[in-house]
């Protein structure tokens, strides 16, 4: 027999019973006794196990995690499985812009007050627009909303948002009219939703125009909408036919603006300001002039085309840097008639 296998059989055979057993049931070390074995090796560095609990005496004083996704924060759908069907609101119900806008074909004493969601939604998904339930109590006219919802597009779709995306705004139009307005003495627009009444307008009506002032009743803050700054909007209520006059994208000087004033006289055209006294148009409109064309002869070009037609140019003049520094040289611009925007 070999010698040192002879010497090995010896040794085992001189270890105790006990010892042969705890061999044989020694359990896997734990991870901080591998490291406290490892800190006893040359170079070895002892890393503790890490504690999120901070310690018992420290542990109530963190907040609360909420976890938004746990079960108890959803709706139970068991009750009545068909509101699982049914479209979800998504968007805020006292949260809107608000302003006035010129529908297309807004008959004169027309005006149409707009609300619109501050958010965009877009994917696969049909917007049901707020259902508004109005009710006369004058001087006031009192608007009840219900939210916008949105129902998702399950459809079968066989490739990434293979379906019709677009961007889409929850809002709803109210059309005025002035007449109406004036015989029933509505002075104020209060609008309310389930969040409770979130907006009050108070209106100034006239045979010229309309100021409309929106204040929030949440925060106090005057909130108004393009066309108006300050939580105060100004609607003019043109006459048929009316016309703007105007170069796109161009600063015109007085004599430049003389010179369409001109030609539109000789063309029949009328300033709106003599048929609606005190007539400005906003800071945001100031480039533009304002005519009534009587005759209708202008406005139905525009309506034939389809889109702004020529006035003929003006001459203004333009600054230039040359190698003797600035100068002034003429410049033809190309004016334009077209109807009014939906802002102005």
């Amino acid at each position: 027999m070999n010698k040192f296998l002879f010497l090995a059989s010896i040794a085992m055979i001189a270890l105790p019973a006990s010892a042969h057993a705890q061999n044989s049931s020694t359990a896997p070390l734990s991870y901080q006794q591998q490291q406290e074995q490892m800190a006893q090796q040359p170079g070895g560095q002892y890393v503790p196990e890490l504690n999120f609990n901070f310690g018992e005496d420290e542990k109530d004083k963190r907040p609360e995690v909420v976890n938004q996704y746990s079960s108890k924060y959803k709706k139970k759908m068991e009750e009545n499985p068909e509101d699982a069907k049914k479209p979800r609101p998504i968007l805020p119900s006292f949260n809107y812009d608000i302003g006035f806008v010129r529908a297309p074909g807004t008959a004169p004493g027309q005006a149409t007050l707009r609300l619109t969601t501050p958010l965009a939604i877009s994917g696969c998904v049909h917007m049901k627009q707020p259902v508004v339930a109005i009710v006369e109590t004058p001087p006031v006219l009192r608007l009840r909303l219900t939210e916008a919802e949105l129902e998702l597009d399950k459809s079968v779709r066989y490739a990434h948002f293979q379906c019709d995306v677009r961007t889409q705004f929850a809002y709803f139009e109210l059309p005025l009219t002035r007449d109406e307005l004036l015989e029933k003495g509505i002075t104020r627009i209060t609008l309310k939703s389930d969040a409770g009444q979130f907006r009050d307008i108070v209106l100034d009506v006239n045979e010229s125009r309309m100021i409309a002032t929106s204040t929030s009743t949440k925060t106090g803050a005057k909130e108004m909408s393009v066309p108006g700054a300050g939580g105060i909007a100004t609607y003019w209520f043109y006459p048929e036919n009316t016309i703007v006059l105007g170069a796109p994208g161009a600063k015109l000087d007085a004599a430049a603006r003389d010179e369409i004033d001109n030609r539109a006289r000789v063309s029949g055209l009328v300033p709106l300001s003599d048929q609606l006294p005190g007539f400005e148009p906003g800071p945001e409109l100031a480039e533009n002039a304002y005519f009534v064309d009587t005759s209708g002869h202008i406005k139905r070009q525009i309506e034939t085309a389809g889109k702004p037609v020529a006035f003929g140019s003006v001459t203004t003049s333009e600054t230039y840097f040359g190698p003797n520094g600035q100068y002034q040289q003429p410049k033809n611009i190309a004016i334009y008639a077209r109807l009014p925007g939906v802002n102005e």
